[in-house]
């Protein structure tokens, strides 16, 4: 879930790949399996509002990480793929899922809290630079422990206010 505070720029240009519609919540890899921000959304299949969009081919938009590019971030989706229950699926009615770049605050409630072998991770401090992991979700961990793409990775936002224990919400400065 994205939380937008002050909106920066909203993008629906580009058509979501297929991985946009596809890609798993829930199964993949120990750091995906474990993370217990996701679990709300494990049954919800394709990119997820707070997660990282990414530059998928001409004119095409998709998952951060694994399921798509490494290193080619745009911004953070503002909308899940599947659309919410009860309601229309515009993702899957236009094949587009709008993100937000260009600066601005968000709150996300989805963002790694474990490493690669899924080992749980810090939280997020105020402060720290966020990056896409390879299941592109935000998180801390810049390099080849926790980010499919070398030390060097594209920074996409600064905390502001850390997630706690009883309050995982984490809210950044977008900075792409």
């Amino acid at each position: 879930m994205l939380n937008i505070l002050y909106v920066g720029h909203r993008d629906s240009l580009g058509l979501l790949s297929t991985a946009g519609f596809t890609k798993s919540n829930a199964t993949g890899n120990l750091q995906l399996v474990n993370n217990q921000t996701l679990v709300p959304y494990q049954d919800i299949v394709g990119v997820l509002g707070g997660s990282v969009a990414a530059v998928a081919g001409d004119d095409t938009i998709g998952p951060a990480g694994a399921a798509g590019p490494t290193d080619k971030v745009l911004g953070i989706f503002i909308n899940n793929a599947a659309g919410n229950p009860f309601e229309n699926s515009p993702a899957g009615a236009s094949g587009l899922c709008p993100y937000v770049s260009g600066m601005g605050e968000y709150e996300v409630d989805i963002f790694e809290t474990q490493d690669v072998n899924g080992n749980p991770i810090t939280l997020p401090q105020a402060g720290d630079k966020l990056y896409s992991s390879q299941n592109g979700l935000l998180t801390t961990v810049n390099g080849l422990t926790g980010c499919v793409v070398p030390d060097g990775s594209t920074v996409i936002g600064i905390v502001t206010v850390a997630p706690t224990g009883s309050n995982l919400l984490m809210r950044f400065k977008l900075v792409i």
